[in-house]
């Protein structure tokens, strides 16, 4: 057997993969990668969703920055003392 082979059907692409090639649990990952790929395509984001990323991240950081600094620093502290 060829390594990959994919075989294309009027529905279906059929995908064989030697098990010397690649094991399930990275394949699995794969196609999970594959659907979150497809679903990020489906939901058409435009340019703006960089921007109002940056806009929760700077509002994140007004309102908690100070109170997660803290709370690290607490548990830094507790950890090496």
């Amino acid at each position: 057997m060829r390594t990959a082979t994919i075989q294309s059907t009027a529905e279906k692409y059929i995908i064989s993969v030697d098990r010397a090639l690649i094991d399930s649990t990275l394949l699995a990952d794969m196609m999970n990668k594959l659907r979150v790929e497809q679903l990020i395509e489906k939901a058409d984001f435009d340019e703006n969703i960089l921007d109002i990323g940056r806009d929760i991240k700077k509002s994140w950081r007004s309102k908690y920055e100070k109170e997660f600094l803290q709370a690290a620093k607490k548990v830094t502290d507790e950890n090496s003392g």
